[in-house]
């Protein structure tokens, strides 16, 4: 017998439905709990005419009028939801013979713009019609299910299509039943029929839902007068006006010199030539002297036998003739590859073998156990000597805005690392923008705390030798300390900070402890989530800074879009992504590649003069990743991120597609779970990862980094997050660490803290 269906079983049926839609929810605030004022419809009634007209037209085709209205919504859900394939849960309200309850059971959906609407409609009233006559068979599972079965079937799946043809029978939202999210119901009695979307307040936008209710009504009626229509094998539901904002967004359109990536650095070697360029230590070199030993590294470089546009390896730690090195390849007319001196042998010779690499500049301060000479062409370089050296003038090379700069390699999914081509356009383009916005001149110098085999130190070196300005540049042993930091910072007289932002977390626990004057008047902050309470923090540090975050890719040049941080909203999760650079564009499109509405979560793209070239030697990745828009046919970067627009136009980032756990059936965003940590004020950091295997073994591990000396008790930090998530998202074990551990590049080392689980965690 089905009522004798072990439990185990029912949960794994349960979990084999798709999840529901993932619409944009409100943040949680309170532990679940609803009541009867949460709860608010909206209706639209329709005539006898119309709704006989609209049943002529289903039985035409022979459906049902419920399976045509399903057929609609599902499709208008599909529209502002994160994904296309769903479950919602069927309330069958005509089947007078259930006793106790009405009859719930969920419905795979799946959109797809293969079928027209007529036909996808077809297909869901079979199946529909299938799940009624089915509904009092004894074989049917969700006749049997027990309380906490259809408690856990009503959390899974909370977004409901009732069949209420029968007004007498009772009414479908139970406020005891907290999930609940949204319902679409149909009362036809009498000379008319009302169609009703029931919606909780607590978990989802009033605003948002009459959009899309508008939208749902809208399609009814050009059903009803258009018979062409059913014919449509995609409707373009989102709003108007919506579509015409995102147009404004993207009109970013400038004309900018068009210069090689270097060439203002020699414009400002003769404006400026006494100018500090580089300060390293004790020693600086001026804009005469940087462009003296640049062109004479450059024709030794020639000289070595590599041509124009080759590529050419740059394998040094942070110094005065790591920048020479970067400007002397391309006075060369060649194309730099940095390669961090601590990586892997093999990881190098593959970088060098992909590229093509002819040679490789180095210098004395590299791993002693890394003999570069044994597998590539080496030049040594020293600055002093190049200084000292005969001049040897080389003859001007032939070269294109649209010729490659760099290539930066990036980590592959494929377990190899994938190298990103920047031409000198695309990366000029970033840095001009930049300059223009933040007004940086001569007068500015820059801390390059980023590793050369991150794109951050292209601004960091061009950003500032473009304006005249100066590049102070940490030892590369004291990297990590932000005393040091500290110390640079004050020293020099440091204007523009350029960082992940864990950089600059840092740097802040740091000032909190000596609080004295320093020179910021500019903070860039990149490559990772800002925390919410970091601007106000580095606002002390100066009152009159500009914190700005900004984001991109690797592969659109640096950074494409930018926000300036000033009020952080209360409520705020994360800070905004902003809006496009110059001779920039973002789109959000859905996986049909179509425009998301507001609110609604979407993959990232980004288009425009900052588009890579695609990855080298690598087609088949350069062609799933840049690819046309359908609509304006450019290229576009898929970035691999999620995002989605506000109403005002600015964009919020939503994370990687593929930072998306799977907990007992539910969909999990890990950052909701550390944002509700980090306001718990014992807590000064956290982070969780996964741990497990499959989806119903998988495990919520927590990291915290607590307050100064501040005790903490694990119960309240249970109890808290009890009252603010609900509990398939609270942590299985906790582990108390000194700080986040981070990598070289300031992204948190997860390695580290996986490593880390042979520790006993605490789990009361």
């Amino acid at each position: 017998m089905i009522k004798d269906l072990p439990k185990q079983n029912m949960e794994e049926l349960l979990n084999s439905f798709p999840n529901k839609p993932l619409l944009t929810l409100k943040k949680r605030t309170t532990n679940g709990s609803q009541n009867t004022d949460d709860i608010q419809t909206i209706t639209k009634t329709f005539s006898k005419e119309k709704w006989h007209s609209l049943d002529k037209q289903c039985y035409k085709r022979s459906i049902s009028i419920f399976g045509f209205l399903l057929s609609l919504y599902a499709e208008v859900i599909a529209n502002w939801s994160k994904d296309q394939e769903f479950s919602l849960l069927i309330r069958n309200n005509s089947v007078y013979d259930i006793k106790d309850d009405t009859l719930s059971y969920p419905l795979k959906l799946k959109y797809s713009q293969d079928l027209s609407f007529g036909e996808s409609a077809a297909l869901i009233n079979k199946e529909l019609q299938k799940q009624q006559r089915y509904s009092l068979n004894e074989q049917n599972p969700y006749l049997y299910l027990s309380d906490s079965e259809k408690k856990k079937m009503f959390s899974l799946f909370p977004v409901w299509f009732v069949n209420d043809d029968h007004p007498q029978t009772p009414k479908p939202v139970h406020t005891s039943e907290s999930s609940f999210i949204l319902a679409c119901q149909i009362d036809s009695e009498g000379d008319q029929a009302t169609l009703s979307w029931r919606y909780n307040t607590a978990l989802i936008d009033g605003n948002l839902v009459n959009t899309m209710f508008a939208v749902f009504v809208k399609q009814i009626e050009k059903l009803l007068i258009d018979e062409n229509h059913w014919n449509h094998h995609y409707f373009d539901l989102t709003p108007n006006d919506q579509l015409i904002k995102r147009v404004q967004v993207n009109e970013t359109k400038k004309v900018f010199p068009d210069k090689l990536l270097h060439e203002p650095f020699i414009e400002m070697a003769e404006t400026y030539p006494d100018n500090i360029a580089v300060i390293y230590g004790c020693n600086s070199i001026t804009y005469a002297e940087l462009k003296k030993a640049s062109e004479r590294l450059a024709s030794v470089i020639l000289q070595s036998g590599a041509n124009v546009k080759d590529v050419v390896a740059i394998v040094m730690n942070k110094s005065i003739e790591q920048i020479i090195s970067v400007l002397a390849v391309l006075l060369a007319g060649c194309v730099y590859l940095p390669i961090s001196p601590e990586l892997p042998e093999d990881r190098m010779k593959y970088l060098i073998k992909d590229t093509g690499a002819r040679v490789a500049l180095s210098h004395h301060h590299m791993p002693p156990n890394l003999n570069l000479a044994d597998f590539i062409e080496t030049i040594d370089v020293d600055y002093q000597q190049l200084l000292s050296s005969a001049y040897s003038s080389i003859p001007k090379q032939h070269t294109s805005t649209k010729d490659l700069a760099y290539i930066i390699y990036t980590s592959g999914s494929s377990g190899h690392p994938k190298g990103v081509m920047i031409s000198h356009q695309a990366a000029f383009n970033t840095i001009y923008d930049i300059n223009s916005k933040f007004k940086v001149t001569d007068k500015d110098k820059i801390l390059a705390l980023t590793d050369l085999s991150f794109d951050l130190s292209v601004y960091d070196i061009f950003g500032l030798l473009s304006v005249g300005g100066t590049i102070v540049v940490p030892n590369f042993k004291s990297i990590m300390f932000s005393v040091h930091w500290h110390n640079l910072l004050k020293k020099h007289k440091i204007t523009i900070w350029n960082s992940v932002p864990s950089f600059m977390s840092l740097y802040w626990e740091c000032y909190k402890q000596k609080e004295e004057p320093i020179d910021l008047r500019l903070t860039l902050l990149s490559g990772d989530w800002i925390p919410v309470n970091l601007p106000k923090q580095v606002k002390k540090i100066n009152p009159n800074m500009d914190v700005i975050s900004l984001g991109g890719a690797t592969e659109a040049s640096i950074w494409s879009i930018y926000y300036p941080i000033e009020q952080v909203n209360p409520e705020w999760t994360s800070i905004p992504y902003g809006k496009p650079l110059a001779n920039q564009s973002f789109h959000i499109l859905n996986k049909d590649m179509k425009d998301c509405p507001d609110q609604v979560t979407g993959e990232l793209y980004i288009g425009g003069t900052g588009v890579a070239d695609g990855y080298i030697n690598n087609t088949n990745l350069t062609q799933e990743s840049f690819i046309k828009h359908p609509k304006t046919g450019e290229i576009i970067y898929k970035t691999g991120d999620y995002g989605r627009y506000f109403p005002d136009g600015n964009i919020e980032f939503q994370g990687r597609i593929d930072s998306q756990v799977k907990i007992s059936g539910f969909r999990i965003e890990l950052e909701e779970i550390v944002h509700t940590l980090k306001k718990i004020n014992s807590i000064k950091d956290a982070h969780i990862i996964t741990y497990g295997h499959g989806h119903i073994n998988n495990k919520l591990i927590a990291f915290i980094v607590k307050k100064g000396e501040n005790s903490i008790n694990v119960k309240e930090i249970r109890d808290t997050l009890k009252g603010k998530l609900p509990k398939y998202m609270i942590p299985h074990s906790f582990h108390f660490i000194d700080k986040i551990p981070l990598t070289s590049n300031g992204k948190i080392d997860r390695n580290y803290l996986y490593a880390s689980l042979n520790f006993k965690p605490y789990t009361a």
